[in-house]
């Protein structure tokens, strides 16, 4: 039985109360009175409807690729009013299963018919002994209070729950505003306010270890560092928010985007690798999605024997994205782009399309100026090199089946990283490379190197000629007389320059953009 949550003479379902009820729902029943009663349920509470609404709604009111219902309002005696209701998906889904169980084509047919019913189609009284059977003593009516009550919740104003509602004063409405209002509350008091002390240490004492994670796709089967970058992509996939995702060759975007994905971390993903033949592109997106969980949806609108694919090619690219809008529900899915370093001009085009509907994360080296138009909503992650101490954990696993034939470890190391700066891609190229030697002896490593290393420069003239100026200075500065004083100052400010130059100029760094 369920425990009814309330706010005054209230009574709604929490989530975790409707995700109950389609469950035991789908215990107790199946084949075409699970599809049917699924069906009217979701009616009640994905649309709103007044239980008699939903029982005795017709197939002209249905209208599936708008994804619309148009709910005739009971409220409204003698006359012919209508409210437009947006579909969820899973109502959607919900209507595609029990479409199959309909004999009748016309649209004045009844959507739920029945031959006991002297009203023709199913009756308010069954529904209300289905839902008791279910879950003890919920009521019809208590699935619309539900629905209105996540649409206050949510932050919708009163005017859209009354339109969606169809109430006909706004004081009805105010009921479930005022619900809302409590639950905000109830939010803002349960937020544990953590201590100064405690954030104040995490900042003083940052942890300096390497972050790992386990992946399904790349030779090491690891993912080294990164975790930053990590936490705010699946942050903001998890907030629909787009995402432009820069770096330049062998940073490991793709690498990055490909195992969150297997991980299931960015949710549905719908992933594009060429951006230049877009019109294939997008036929190809259409048929995952009707290979996939939208299977039935292909049914609703094309029938079970037609030939989807020729259909699907003929359409134009402008037909193909409305279709791929009405197929799915808002940010259901993220489109996710390996490389956009080469969209063509209809590839942007079609970008904008899309845009707002599907959630982006999109991949690239970089983006021209003049091509950027469809990445006014983007929030932006710039992939860089890894760290020293990353750079050193990924040679170190790179390198475990031949660490007995190199003769300098720490140099090999060492090497590494200076002549790949830290790109991990070029980091295991070059690994490769001396995994091929039979002895990597330290004028091997000297010798071997990547060819995008930057050309290594000989400073050790430079400091010897500096320090030598400093100690002529400081003696000429002993034998000025009474100028002797400022002289071994400023070479002594110099020798102690040099001395901590390194650490200094570290310091000074810009480390954020």
């Amino acid at each position: 039985m369920l425990q009814l949550q309330s706010v005054g003479k209230m009574k709604f379902l929490s989530p975790k109360e409707e995700k109950a009820l389609l469950q035991s729902l789908e215990t107790k029943m199946s084949g075409k009175y699970l599809a049917k009663y699924r069906l009217l349920i979701l009616l009640m509470l994905d649309a709103g409807c007044r239980v008699t609404e939903a029982c005795s709604m017709k197939l002209y009111q249905i209208q599936p690729a708008k994804k619309i219902i148009n709910v005739k309002s009971l409220k409204k005696r003698g006359k012919n009013v209508y409210r437009e209701i947006p579909m969820t998906q899973r109502l959607l889904d919900a209507l595609a299963d029990y479409w199959a169980y309909v004999k009748s084509r016309d649209p004045e047919a009844y959507l739920f018919p029945s031959k006991i019913s002297p009203a023709g189609h199913a009756g308010r009284k069954v529904i209300w002994r289905v839902l008791k059977n279910l879950t003890g003593n919920t009521h019809p009516h208590v699935l619309r209070h539900t629905f209105c009550t996540k649409l206050a919740q949510q932050g919708n104003d009163a005017f859209t729950i009354k339109e969606l509602a169809g109430h006909d004063k706004t004081a009805t409405t105010e009921i479930y505003i005022h619900a809302s209002r409590n639950s905000k509350e109830a939010a803002i008091s349960s937020i544990d306010q953590k201590g100064w002390w405690a954030k104040m240490y995490r900042k003083l004492t940052p942890r300096r270890r390497v972050d790992i994670m386990p992946v399904m796709v790349g030779g090491l089967q690891v993912h080294i560092g990164r975790k930053d970058e990590i936490a705010k992509i699946v942050d903001l996939a998890g907030k629909k928010v787009n995402l432009l995702i820069t770096g330049e060759q062998g940073m490991g975007k793709t690498h990055l985007t490909t195992n969150l994905t297997d991980n299931g971390r960015l949710g549905k993903v719908l992933r594009i690798d060429d951006m230049t033949a877009i019109k294939g592109t997008l036929a190809g997106m259409v048929l995952t999605l009707f290979e996939g969980d939208k299977d039935k949806i292909k049914d609703l609108l094309y029938g079970t024997d037609t030939d989807v694919e020729k259909i699907i090619t003929k359409e134009s690219i402008k037909q193909l994205c409305e279709l791929l809008i009405r197929t799915t529900t808002k940010h259901e899915y993220t489109i996710l782009i390996d490389d956009a370093t080469r969209i063509t001009p209809m590839g942007i085009s079609t970008l904008e399309k899309l845009n707002g509907h599907f959630h982006m994360i999109i991949a690239a080296r970089k983006i021209k100026m003049n091509q950027m138009s469809f990445l006014s909503n983007f929030d932006k992650i710039e992939i860089q090199g890894l760290s020293r101490n990353e750079a050193v954990e990924l040679i170190t696993r790179g390198s475990q089946d031949f660490t007995d034939r190199i003769e300098d470890w720490e140099m090999y190391k060492g090497h590494v990283w200076r002549a790949t700066n830290g790109n991990p891609k070029f980091i295991l190229e070059l690994i490769e490379r001396f995994r091929r030697e039979p002895y990597v002896s330290t004028e091997m490593i000297q010798k071997v190197t990547h060819t995008t290393a930057l050309k290594e420069v000989d400073m050790s003239l430079p400091i010897i000629i500096a320090l030598s100026s400093l100690m002529i200075l400081r003696y000429v500065g002993g034998e000025m007389g009474t100028d002797a004083g400022a002289f071994r100052l400023i070479g002594g400010a110099f020798l102690v320059f040099a001395l901590f130059a390194r650490s200094i100029l570290r310091f000074g760094t810009r480390k954020y953009v």
